[in-house]
């Protein structure tokens, strides 16, 4: 019986099906895995952006709303609270003098006005800041030409001086909103200085829109006029 087991064990690969049996490996797959296992595959090179590079074209590119957004946030920060004190200080005197209009609060909207001017010269200097950073970098990279950049300097420090103004207005109402809500703290820091920005990017695109109609509006009209001019003067030829 022991012997009759061990050769039943000894034949039993022999007696396996075929379909379980490992099919002998062709001579060119051999061949073509040996390739391979000598000289794996060189992997493909792929050109990689510097970042640095590649993060200074999109300041570049969105400079002017960096300056907006940064003048605005910076006037709200330092602003922000003395503006919602103010109209919080408005409503209070004409809640208490309904009959009398706006002689009561009189002196508190020159204050308001002189916070705002306030709050439009510092978003100018920050927004000039970043455009004398932004066009230097563009001069300096062959870009544009230096008076070119001047008048990017100029044009950017006067939007961010109206968003400035839209800014600590926007961030003085946010902030009267919130502390109403009761919000208070650093909470109350962070969305003032949020509010501030959005105003003033929204603000200078708003600017900006009406600045580049206006231009369109021009060109629209010189180029009227050059067609007229040019068919009177065909006109006075042909007679």
């Amino acid at each position: 019986m022991q012997l009759n087991a061990v050769s039943a064990q000894l034949q039993v690969p022999h007696l396996l099906p075929p379909a379980q049996l490992r099919p002998p490996v062709p001579v060119q797959e051999a061949a073509s895995v040996s390739q391979k296992d000598a000289a794996p595959d060189t992997p493909p090179q792929t050109t990689v952006k510097n970042p640095a590079a590649f993060g200074v074209d999109t300041f570049l590119r969105h400079s002017r709303s960096v300056g907006l957004a940064a003048g605005g946030g910076f006037a709200a920060y330092r602003l922000g609270d003395t503006i919602a004190k103010q109209m919080r200080e408005i409503g209070r005197v004409l809640e208490g003098r309904p009959n009398e209009g706006l002689t009561p609060v009189t002196p508190n909207l020159q204050k308001l006005a002189t916070s705002g001017m306030q709050g439009a010269g510092l978003s100018a200097m920050v927004a000039g800041g970043v455009s004398v950073i932004a066009n230097g970098i563009a001069v300096v990279r062959g870009n544009i030409e230096s008076q070119t950049a001047v008048q990017n300097i100029i044009s950017d420090s006067l939007s961010g001086a109206i968003s400035g103004f839209s800014a600590v207005s926007a961030a003085g109402a946010g902030n009267l909103l919130l502390s109403s809500m009761g919000v208070i703290g650093l909470p109350l820091t962070v969305a003032t200085v949020a509010f501030g920005a959005a105003g003033s990017v929204l603000s200078g695109r708003l600017v900006g829109h009406l600045n580049s109609q206006s231009i369109a509006d021009e060109a629209a009209a010189e180029a009227a006029a050059e067609e007229e001019a040019a068919a009177e003067a065909k006109t006075a030829a042909a007679a």
